[in-house]
């Protein structure tokens, strides 16, 4: 109980961080065409934070899709010259070889093969350029920029820091004599330094069992 009664009347130090914050990037390298925010900007999850010049991706994906349905049609072809043998050989066993109908079978499966990568490059196409548009994950506020208008930026180079300041977080440690009260504490207050006489209430949100020296 005296432990206890001392984890009570305890003040620890530590320090508040924002319970949402992300410094965002973009996925694909390009050149960085609008940045629509400014520090200090309040902004909705969703919003547009900015962009990158989409033109070579929009060409990209024009040219998959052409190749898509290139690899489209020439199953269709080989689809039908193999159902077409196959009913030859049903009507008059004779008339066409099996390595034959094995020919039109291998051709068809190649023509599957490139139509199902050709589909897959599309799917490939749309997501990087869907990848030149940033957006906020979450309703935030703007606290850094890191790159300007025709910058030309790298996949995962820094472009905007957003933080959540709606709810912030206050990470304490805790001796390693007392931690094993720690859920027993039911309330718990924090102080800023600016303001040390007032009490602001806190919920315990989870207590961490990471070991470091002296705590």
């Amino acid at each position: 109980i005296g432990d206890f009664d001392l984890l009570s009347q305890r003040a620890f130090p530590g320090r508040a961080e924002a319970e949402q914050e992300a410094t965002l990037s973009f996925r694909v390298s390009g050149q960085l065409e609008t940045r629509p925010v400014d520090v200090g900007n309040s902004v909705a999850e969703g919003t547009v934070l900015a962009t990158l010049d989409s033109a070579d991706f929009k060409n990209a994906l024009n040219v998959a899709r052409g190749e898509q349905a290139k690899a489209h049609a020439a199953l269709e072809d080989t689809t039908a010259d193999y159902a077409r043998i196959l009913n030859a050989q049903k009507e008059d066993p004779g008339a066409v070889s099996q390595q034959y109908v094995d020919r039109a079978k291998a051709a068809k499966s190649v023509a599957q093969a490139s139509t199902n990568s050709a589909r897959s490059a599309v799917s490939l196409a749309q997501d990087r350029l869907g990848y030149t548009v940033l957006k906020a994950p979450f309703a935030g506020e703007v606290v850094a920029i890191y790159a300007e208008a025709n910058e030309t930026l790298v996949a995962k180079q820094p472009v905007v820091r957003v933080l959540n300041q709606k709810s912030i977080e206050f990470k304490i440690d805790v001796p390693e004599s007392l931690i094993g009260y720690a859920r027993q504490v039911t309330s718990a207050n924090v102080r800023f330094d600016i303001q040390p006489d007032i009490d602001i209430p806190a919920t315990i949100k989870e207590v961490g069992r990471e070991a470091r020296q002296g705590t």
